[in-house]
């Protein structure tokens, strides 16, 4: 008897109740848009997988170098709002289905966190982070960390000068001043950038192999990156040595004193200008 009369009323109930869109819904869309708008800022294409064909990644983003399209393509897992960001990193969290699924897929992944606050994304290689710590795989922990830097900033200026020089296998090229900056860095990965760039920018200017020398002399042996002793190498008749000589110290196999062996160099030039000297390097390279 009362059965009938409670069924209406639920039915009546469940009418008069408005539809509901979760804000967190917003927030994800905003991080996909986002990206969607830097990756076709920089002219190349964002292919956005659909939520019923989304199991692990959220977009395919092909590359495009000027305006000829490489066919490379990048998976892309996307997160978004301030539960996955702090000021200083961001956190992916996932399963270890999906570290199997990332580890296995024949596409580079990558992950992207939009900061709702900053209103600005920050991205990781999740194929290197995996290949470099293939026991992540199994035995986790299950989540992506990584620190906010200006090198994995995903804004357009970054996409430009960072990402796409990374996937299309090109030498990042910033301006002297940046790539100094970069050098004097704590980060390794950021000097190794600032290096490249120094060389391939201005490796016909004197002042810069004046530079990498005194770069050299004034680190301590500990904290000399092995592509400035590289470079060092490519002097004329003096990299010989350099080559060797960096051989037995990033072998181990002898402790050579990098900064004695220059000083000496420097020191029998007897006051001639150092770009002088070093100016057969320039026309050679």
């Amino acid at each position: 008897m009362w059965k009938p009369l409670i069924n209406e009323l639920v039915q009546t109930k469940r009418e008069n109740i408005m539809p509901k869109k979760p804000i967190s819904s917003a927030v994800e869309r905003e991080g996909v848009n986002f990206t969607r708008s830097i990756v076709e800022a920089a002219n190349c294409i964002f292919q956005e997988i659909e939520r019923r064909n989304d199991f692990g990644n959220d977009a395919i983003i092909e590359l495009v170098e000027g305006e000829d399209v490489r066919g490379i393509c990048l998976a892309a897992q996307i997160k978004s709002g301030t539960s996955y960001c702090t000021e200083t990193e961001c956190i992916i969290p996932s399963t270890k289905g999906h570290f199997d699924y990332w580890h296995k897929h024949t596409l580079p992944v990558i992950g992207i966190v939009y900061d709702p606050t900053e209103r600005c994304a920050y991205w990781a290689f999740i194929t290197g982070i995996l290949k470099q710590d293939p026991q992540r795989v199994t035995k986790g922990p299950f989540t992506i960390r990584f620190a906010k830097s200006e090198i994995n900033r995903f804004d357009l200026e970054g996409f430009q000068l960072f990402f796409l020089p990374q996937f299309l296998k090109k030498t990042i090229r910033l301006p002297r001043d940046r790539s100094i900056r970069f050098i004097n860095s704590e980060s390794t990965t950021m000097q190794h950038i600032g290096l490249q760039s120094l060389f391939y920018g201005y490796r016909n200017e004197p002042e810069t192999w004046e530079l990498l020398i005194s770069i050299l002399k004034n680190k301590v042996q500990a904290d000399i990156h092995r592509y400035l002793v590289y470079l060092l190498s490519l002097i004329p008749a003096a990299g010989v040595k350099v080559v060797v000589a960096s051989v037995e110290y990033l072998c181990g196999v002898k402790k050579f004193d990098f900064r004695r062996w220059f000083r000496v160099k420097v020191d029998r030039l007897h006051g001639v200008p150092v770009s002088d000297v070093f100016r057969p390097a320039v026309r050679v390279l």
